[in-house]
């Protein structure tokens, strides 16, 4: 600055420019794009997170937190997911990994409202550091621990909102892998809850998208219909023939109690019991259905793309895994 105007610190809108056009395209009337409800900014605002964010950054996490909660707990049927509570938050705030895939998951989030066609300079620095540090963990004494997980379920999560599921196939793989060195997904099931289910429906959104069956079997699977009326019978459903599935009747039960709570406004059901019982119904219905039969295909797809470096991750990763456990 030169003049009277010489010497003195002018305060920087880009910043503020970025987070306004960020709030007018996520509130825009043609995006598609409701907001569920109002965002309280001081929730990650005053959290201390591995490494400081912008405004904007910021933003995109919290926006995306709180628009993923309520498509995965619909707010018409589910109490309120207290998510700044919940382990994702905390995994943000003690992992870096986790830190920087949800970074990259957040950022590719806005692109695609935004509908560029390539991935940012902000996504592609976000997921190469998630990616160099998952690498990091799997080659320590912490290779199948809770945060170890949790880092490899964010990076299938990110090639599923690339549409590139055959990558996330060989994350499963991985994940597969690692639960089972932890002692199952039925001893994970019981020491993290939240944290088992998120390997099981990601098996369930990839068998459904590649044509597979679902790599967690469902004798093994420790998933309920709790929310399922155990006392219904065929009788009780006029159009129910005397040979119908059980199947058939929870679904039956659990449409009729959705119904029922989105009918009264004080009934809401438990998040995870919904999300449990909706995995147990889809795991009983996809061996119903069988569709193409692609899972060595896609898995090897995936390896030849990771050899041929199109993906920053080292797919022999998850093969050493089990040479550095003890049990």
């Amino acid at each position: 600055m030169q003049g009277k105007n010489k010497g003195k610190h002018r305060r920087s809108t880009k910043k503020q420019k970025n987070a306004a056009e960020l709030n007018r395209l996520l509130n825009a009337p043609g995006s598609g794009h409701v907001l569920p409800r109002q965002v309280l900014w001081g929730d990650l605002c005053l959290t201390s997170f591995p490494q400081e964010l912008d405004s904007e950054s910021t933003a995109l996490m919290h926006r995306w937190f709180f628009d993923i909660s309520d498509a995965l707990f619909p707010p018409q049927f589910c109490t309120k997911f207290d998510i700044i509570k919940s382990i994702w938050v905390n995994c943000i705030l003690a992992d870096e990994a986790y830190f920087h895939s949800t970074l990259a998951i957040s950022a590719s989030y806005v692109d695609f409202f935004r509908r560029k066609p390539a991935i940012s300079s902000k996504t592609l620095h976000h997921i190469s550091q998630a990616y160099a540090l998952v690498n990091i963990k799997l080659s320590g004494p912490f290779s199948v621990s809770d945060s170890a997980i949790a880092a490899v379920v964010s990076l299938a999560i990110y090639q599923q909102v690339h549409h590139q599921p055959a990558t996330g196939l060989l994350h499963l793989h991985g994940l597969y892998r690692m639960i089972q060195l932890r002692g199952g997904i039925a001893r994970l099931m019981q020491e993290n809850r939240a944290l088992a289910l998120k390997p099981l429906r990601l098996d369930v959104e990839l068998a459904m998208q590649n044509g597979t069956r679902t790599l967690f079997r469902y004798g093994e699977v420790p998933v309920h219909p709790v929310l399922c009326d155990p006392n219904i019978s065929s009788w009780q459903f006029p159009r129910a023939a005397p040979w119908m599935p059980l199947i058939m009747l929870d679904l039956f039960s659990f449409s009729r109690l959705l119904n029922e709570v989105e009918r009264r406004q004080g009934l809401k059901l438990d998040p995870l019991d919904y999300t449990e019982t909706l995995l147990s119904l889809l795991y009983r219905l996809v061996p119903a259905s069988p569709l193409r039969q692609a899972s060595k295909a896609s898995l090897y797809r995936a390896r030849r793309a990771v050899w041929r470096r199109d993906i920053p991750c080292d797919a022999s990763i998850y093969d050493d895994v089990a040479t550095r456990v003890h049990p």
